[in-house]
């Protein structure tokens, strides 16, 4: 049987604001960012790109690097984080 995600992150010396940061933080820095750019078009490699796709093309990628951080620090990865990754943003 497996440890409850709470036991794990605190064997692994995880704190709240760590989880918290780890866990949630790339989704209100998401919705900040997308303030910013969701009326903005960019050009990358000479085509015009709206704000909103290039924030979801890098969202995904710290979605990623945050759950892979978790994971290797804890082996495992909490649900919120699964959640995420399944069902990223997107239009």
């Amino acid at each position: 049987m497996t440890e409850p995600v709470e036991t794990v992150l605190h064997a692994a010396g995880i704190g709240p604001r760590v989880r918290a940061a780890l866990e949630l933080g790339p989704i209100p820095g998401f919705f900040a960012v997308y303030l910013v750019v969701r009326e903005q078009t960019y050009t990358l490699a000479g085509r015009g790109w709206d704000g909103f796709v290039l924030l979801v093309g890098g969202f995904v990628p710290v979605v990623l690097a945050a759950s892979a951080l978790m994971g290797r620090v804890t082996g495992c990865i909490t649900p919120v984080q699964v959640l995420t990754l399944i069902r990223a943003p997107g239009p």
